[in-house]
């Protein structure tokens, strides 16, 4: 939990993709009498309560509906014991739906009757979908739900490449960069060295499993954006912003081919993509 703290509070690359999506998925929402957030990944249900608490001063706000969908049984369970006492503090009702099934799997006619204005939120979940057919088939039935906002934070990189050679290239340049911007952390070392054993668990997935066995099967923003143009949504210019636009030599800014980047010398590790 100390690692996963220092991730969310610290680490550029997730802080402040985190920040943007937070803040853009309350934007739309807080005027609302009803809404519903669908959280893929969920997982322990952080992000949601970071939601919840930009969503706390709402004046319009009467009902939220959070679909959690998330594999992992013990996860689900705790993000919907901390979201439901979470929102006995607020103004407005807020009802937990959980799904605990992979999104690939999921019968997407089971969501058809949700209220309000649906905001979909996919935070560092799409790239385990195994293969391409489901990638698409999963981004073309978040669009049969009409979504006001789909948004997605995923590695800015090409792990989904079969050749090792190549995939060795491009693993080496983005865990790189990674890793120099966990030295540049002002935390312990020991909390350095473990944040590098917990990425360094993602690098024997892409590069030590066979194929069939990897999970961790990254692709450039380019990529999602292309299969989101195919399924019928619009990829809106200049919607993410932040206030700021370094951290720890950490760029940020909003790249023309559709994406909000976060870049380390020449490296964009990471990318936020909204798209309606």
């Amino acid at each position: 939990m100390q690692l996963f703290n220092i991730l969310i509070e610290k680490f550029p690359f997730v802080k402040y993709s985190q920040q943007i999506t937070n803040t853009a998925i309350a934007n739309l929402i807080q005027n609302e009498r009803e809404a519903t957030i669908i959280d893929i990944g969920i997982g322990q249900g952080t992000q949601i309560l970071n939601i919840l608490d930009l969503l706390k001063h709402s004046e319009k706000l009467e009902k939220l509906v959070v679909v959690g969908i998330e594999p992992f049984s013990n996860a689900l369970a705790t993000a919907q014991e901390r979201i439901m006492s979470f929102s006995t503090a607020l103004s407005f009702e807020v009802e937990f739906i959980a799904r605990q099934e992979y999104i690939e799997q999921m019968d997407f006619t089971s969501l058809s009757k949700l209220p309000g204005k649906i905001v979909v939120n996919a935070s560092l979940a799409l790239h385990h979908i195994q293969s391409e057919e489901q990638r698409l088939k999963t981004i073309e039935s978040v669009k049969s739900l009409n979504p006001a906002a789909f948004v997605l934070i995923e590695p800015n990189v090409n792990h989904f490449e079969p050749d090792l050679m190549k995939r060795l290239k491009q693993c080496f340049h983005h865990f790189y960069s990674i890793f120099k911007v966990i030295d540049n952390l002002e935390i312990e070392e020991t909390d350095k060295n473990a944040l590098k054993l917990f990425f360094g668990r993602e690098i024997e997935d892409i590069l030590g499993k066979q194929e069939a066995d990897r999970y961790e099967k990254h692709e450039k923003a380019t990529q999602w954006i292309d299969r989101l143009v195919k399924s019928q949504f619009n990829i809106p210019k200049d919607v993410l912003k932040l206030p700021l636009e370094s951290h720890l030599g950490v760029k940020m800014k909003y790249h023309q081919e559709g994406f909000f980047g976060f870049t380390y010398e020449e490296e964009t590790v990471l990318a936020v993509i909204y798209a309606n």
